[in-house]
């Protein structure tokens, strides 16, 4: 039928697409069921540099392999010899093949891959996933217009048709996904990415072609020169992070991908790499449906039959899978058939183009939904169905973007009202208009998280008045959480000093958690004033737990305290949380106070050790006695007897970051809170905290997980480098741009919608 059986290179290009796109379907995978695809820009930016790695790693063994020298199992002095022979055979190699132009050549290249690269990276976090993958389909027409016309490539009417319909067809089926950009800035850079594809694409295939230098001599300068460059631009991002095995596997499979990319270049042509995009494409926005559950609409199936259409006549009129001849000679029929086939690719392109303009100014074409299901993110497409249809009304929704903490709502529809005269509201709460067009609107719903339900989905219900016409639509909704909003954690960041100036930069945080508050030693806006800091922050816990009493747990920080947030992902939230215990040499930290001495600064402010003696004198009189107090003073003195081997053993530790769960606040407040027996003998935080750790678990029914942690710097940077799996840093200075910095990789870092 297509591929001939006496054809050996036919055989070749065949399985070389055929691993292509399997690898390019495993990759698109790996990034939808990956659990830090929504880290941010950096985890993209080490996925990339690192598969530069290693496609320099893997040429480097190829071209080390395939040198001529032959290894024999002789002794290990010759083996050495055979070793040198074949590093002198490739240096011998590359002297002879690598030239200033080939040199030129190739670092045109790899600052070509470089840019697009980053535009890409720079752009992920507010560029939708589907406008970043059009980029490749968009490539198309200039990689024709570039083959056609500068490199004299004599491409028949059915690969121009061919082509065209894969474009097309592959614009269609992202259609919906290609609504959600919210700047016309998107489309600028997808039309950039999309040059800078087709020229690097074309480029690269030149040089696989028509130099006469070995492809693995080829791949070893390009991808030095791709590390180098891709080293300069994110080497900032490689720095802080942190890695897992799902970045690894998909760099992995960048990797294969690009060197199978340089052998389809060498034994095929251009077009198999392109139609090999777009099988994959297909194969994905079909698993989206029948694996992740994603809603396929009208768009989708239309763009997907397109592109198989084109991919058959494609495929028809090809006699194999062999590269097209190098070098041709250009007949008269030939001429007109280019020129021809210019004409049919300047009409495609400007007609894309107008379609990609109408999408950046909004113009609205309904999606047709082909089935009632929860909405779930696609690989390329994110859509939301309405369960309820209201026709011919001068407010429509057709969908609502995911709710997200601390986000506006984006609305989708037809809005046939003015913006001034229109009034919102979302579950009867009245919803602010700032934006507003003919088709989309965004507004603030203040409260509305507060009071949703906390699961993937929710049904809310908007209802819009204008004048005297009113009309109401009930819809289903994506709601995206992170970690700390789905468990419904609060956030307390305590200033020991009145720095409240630095609100407006840890305020970031609030995109994180359901709740952060603010607490300080004098009155402030928005500032829970503890007039018992900085010594004795454990009683502003307690108040701010007594005011806000309907959270799962409670995470305390100073402001100074660098968190590595998305290292506590795995942290048991039913347990205390704290800094390990500080012991000192001589006398030991951890030894009883009835020594009337301690090491350690905690101790030696005055009057320290006094104030704890006073305090155990009360809780070991309390407990002689038969009342509920004693009782429970009782139990407490028991747990610290199992957890620290002795009745009056009391230790310190570092206080600026804990966690105390729902179910143990009512022992914290009758320890902590006003009116407790450390507050009234003004016992200093670092002892109080570790203290009443041990004393309400007792390691049975309750338990408590420490922390990992450096103290006393102002170089978190460096430090976390020494220490990426610490869970916080202290201190952090606040007021040095590259800690900043720092603070807000950690947030970026942290903001995953689970």
């Amino acid at each position: 039928m297509i591929v001939s059986p006496h054809s050996s290179q036919s055989r070749k290009s065949l399985a070389i697409f055929a691993v292509l796109t399997l690898l390019q379907i495993l990759t698109g995978v790996l990034y939808k069921i990956s659990p830090q695809i929504k880290q941010g820009s950096q985890s993209f930016a080490a996925i990339v540099f690192y598969a530069e790695v290693l496609k320099l790693f893997i040429s480097t063994v190829i071209i080390y392999i395939t040198a001529d020298s032959q290894i024999s199992g002789e002794a290990f002095d010759v083996h050495r010899c055979v070793f040198f022979r074949k590093i002198s055979t490739i240096s011998t190699k590359f002297c002879e093949q690598v030239t200033w132009r080939f040199l030129l050549y190739s670092a045109g290249i790899a600052s070509l891959y470089c840019c697009n690269n980053s535009l890409l990276i720079s752009s992920s976090n507010s560029m939708d996933s589907t406008i970043s993958t059009l980029a490749t389909s968009v490539s198309i027409p200039f990689t024709l217009l570039i083959l056609s016309g500068l490199c004299d490539r004599c491409i028949n009417h059915f690969d121009w048709i061919a082509l065209s319909l894969q474009l097309i067809g592959l614009g269609i089926s992202q259609y919906n996904g290609c609504q959600q950009s919210s700047s016309q800035l998107d489309y600028i850079i997808l039309i950039t990415m999309a040059i800078l594809t087709a020229v690097s694409r074309v480029g690269n295939e030149y040089c696989v072609k028509y130099l006469n230098i070995d492809l693995q001599v080829q791949n070893l300068v390009l991808y030095s020169l791709n590390v180098m460059f891709h080293f300069v631009l994110f080497y900032k991002s490689l720095a802080v992070l942190n890695y897992s095995w799902w970045m690894m596997a998909m760099s992995v499979c960048y990797s294969l991908i690009g060197l199978i990319v340089s052998a389809v270049y060498k034994y095929s042509d251009i077009f198999m790499q392109l139609w090999s995009f777009s099988c994959a494409t297909v194969v994905l926005i079909l698993c989206n449906s029948l694996l992740f559950g994603s809603v396929v609409d009208a768009h989708i199936y239309a763009g997907v039959l397109i592109v198989l259409l084109g991919f058959y006549l494609f495929i028809l009129q090809r006699d194999d899978f062999a590269a097209v001849p190098i070098e041709r000679t250009v007949t008269n029929d030939e001429e007109a058939t280019r020129s021809s086939s210019v004409k049919i690719i300047l009409l495609i392109l400007f007609t894309i183009i107008g379609y990609f303009t109408l999408l950046s100014t909004r113009t609205t074409i309904r999606p047709i939904p082909f089935r009632n299901s929860n909405t779930t993110e696609s690989l390329h497409t994110t859509t939301v169905i309405t369960k309820q249809q209201v026709t011919n009304s001068f407010f429509q929704i057709t969908r609502i973007d995911p709710i997200r903490l601390n986000r506006p709502l984006k609305i989708h529809g037809i809005f046939n009202v003015k913006d001034a005269e229109l009034q919102l509201t979302v579950n009867a709460i009245k919803c602010s208009l700032y934006y507003f067009s003919n088709n989309e609107t965004i507004c603030n719903a203040p409260d509305l998280i507060d009071k949703l339900p906390r699961n993937a989905t929710v049904e809310i219900t908007v209802k819009a008045r204008y004048g005297s016409s009113s009309i109401e639509q009930k819809i289903t909704v994506a709601r995206w959480m992170t970690h700390w909003e789905r468990e419904h954690i609060l956030l307390l960041i305590c200033f020991g000093q009145a720095r409240y100036e630095r609100i407006a930069f840890l305020s970031m945080f609030e995109d994180l958690f359901p709740k952060v508050i603010y607490a300080g030693p004098t009155a402030g806006e928005n500032i829970v004033l503890c007039p018992e800091l900085p010594w004795r922050n454990h009683v502003c816990m307690s108040r701010v737990i007594e005011q806000y009493p309907n959270y799962n747990g409670y995470l305390y920080q100073t402001f100074d305290t660098g968190v590595i947030l998305f290292n506590l992902f795995s942290f048991d939230l039913l347990k205390i949380w704290r800094a390990k215990d500080y012991r000192s040499r001589d006398p030991p930290f951890g030894s009883p106070v009835h020594e009337g001495s301690a090491a350690g600064w905690m101790w030696n402010v005055h009057p320290v050790l006094a104030d704890t003696k006073k305090a155990f004198a009360i809780i070991n009189s309390e407990s002689q006695k038969n009342t509920s107090d004693g009782q429970r003073y009782r139990r407490y003195m028991k747990n610290l007897v199992t957890n620290a081997g002795a009745a009056d053993m009391r230790l310190g530790s570092f206080s600026d970051l804990y966690y105390i769960p729902k179910h143990l606040t009512n022992d914290w407040l009758f320890l902590a809170g006003r009116g407790g027996v450390f507050d009234k003998c003004n016992v200093i935080h670092e002892i109080v905290s570790p203290t009443i750790s041990w004393m309400i678990t007792d390691k049975i029914t309750t338990k408590y997980q420490t922390f990992e942690g450096s103290y006393s710097t102002d170089a978190s940077i460096q430090e976390y480098l020494r220490n990426p799996h610490h869970h916080y840093f202290h201190r952090v200075n606040l007021t040095d741009k590259n800690e900043r910095d720092f603070v807000k990789t950690i947030k970026e870092k942290s903001h995953v919608y689970v």
